[in-house]
């Protein structure tokens, strides 16, 4: 043992407690002292009470079961440690992520499992099981995600090139002649939707620059541009962010208007669950209710009333129900 390790005893004790015990699991002395014994450490009995002692002053909470011989175990302390229950649910979240590869959900997992005891390990390794979820292939999406948040906070503009597969499968780009096939564009937001990064940014390779919306897991080849951003005013221009977020990218997009809904009582839960609690839910007639929502009128939005059936009807604006018609028009036309 070199003579300078003695100072991480307290480092490599910190790290038994955290390994090897929970509320549920705890070790006597003798067992601490075995366990330091790998780290090449033969610490004495008196010694190790002063270093329980020690680590209690630093602020690292150890008890002891009160039993005969005690036991001591690592109390979490649930303000600033995760919980056993939160990581749960971060690893869930991890494990059904689409846009996350299998390989990078594994080791994300891993890395959390570090933050708890051997005991409380297997915890994490509860399978969920989400209906229709596809792990897809991404271009990679924490570098993008990193050099995104760098030029937003360095004011700087990005470049990219926006990719696809076709009907073979092979990964194509979407064209800009005039740029060599990059997109130059301002970032100015990353917003999580529908299992999706988008970034909000300003086109500013568009014939019409304008603010639009990118999946972050399409952008390949995307490096930072040492340019100034542009489009400050048009981003100033979307007053409230949360509401631009719900019925653009929920609805993919489209001209936004205010809409009336006449829908039955019981899908109420339903409206409230793609609209948000805050909407005005009013009285139609005993068996159906009314509300006016924000609303992109786009195929998808027209597609999502369509899968309400005759549970729902579009009566507002006159443009909202053409659309919905329309829609239903083209639909039918491919089935005669």
């Amino acid at each position: 043992m070199r003579t300078d390790s003695k100072k991480l005893k307290l480092l490599y004790l910190m790290r038994v407690f955290m390994e090897n015990t929970d509320a549920s699991h705890g070790l006597t002395i003798p067992e601490i002292a075995k366990k330091m014994e790998a780290y090449d450490f033969t610490p004495e009995r008196k010694s190790l009470y002063t270093d329980l002692d020690a680590l209690g002053a630093y602020g690292f909470a150890i008890e002891s079961d009160g039993k005969r011989p005690p036991r001591y175990h690592y109390v979490r302390n649930p303000e600033k440690d995760l919980t056993l229950n939160e990581l749960k649910l971060i690893s869930d979240a991890v494990r059904s992520s689409k846009f996350m590869s299998s390989a990078m959900s594994n080791k994300i997992v891993n890395k959390l499992k570090g933050q708890l005891s051997e005991h409380d390990r297997l915890a994490l390794e509860r399978q969920i099981t989400v209906p229709n979820r596809v792990k897809r292939t991404t271009f990679a999406l924490q570098d993008n995600l990193d050099r995104i948040t760098q030029a937003i906070e360095s004011n700087l503009q990005i470049k990219f090139k926006y990719a696809y597969y076709d009907e073979k499968k092979k990964k194509r780009y979407r064209k800009k002649a005039d740029t060599d096939g990059f997109y130059f564009v301002s970032p100015y937001k990353l917003i999580y939707s529908d299992d999706n990064y988008f970034l909000l940014a300003y086109d500013n390779s568009d014939r019409k620059p304008k603010m639009k919306h990118f999946r972050v897991d399409k952008m390949d080849a995307l490096s930072v541009v040492v340019a100034e951003r542009e489009g400050q005013e048009a981003y100033a221009a979307i007053t409230d962010i949360d509401n631009y977020t719900n019925y653009t990218f929920s609805m993919h997009g489209g001209d936004v208007r205010h809409v009336t809904l006449v829908f039955i009582n019981h899908i109420t839960d339903t409206i409230l669950d793609r609209f948000g609690s805050d909407v005005v839910v009013s009285y139609h007639d005993e068996t159906h209710s009314k509300t006016v929502v924000s609303a992109a009128l786009s195929d998808a939005f027209y597609a999502w009333v369509f899968s309400l059936g005759k549970r729902i009807k579009i009566v507002a604006p006159q443009e909202a129900v053409d659309g919905m018609k329309k829609l239903l028009e083209d639909v039918s036309s491919r089935y005669m």
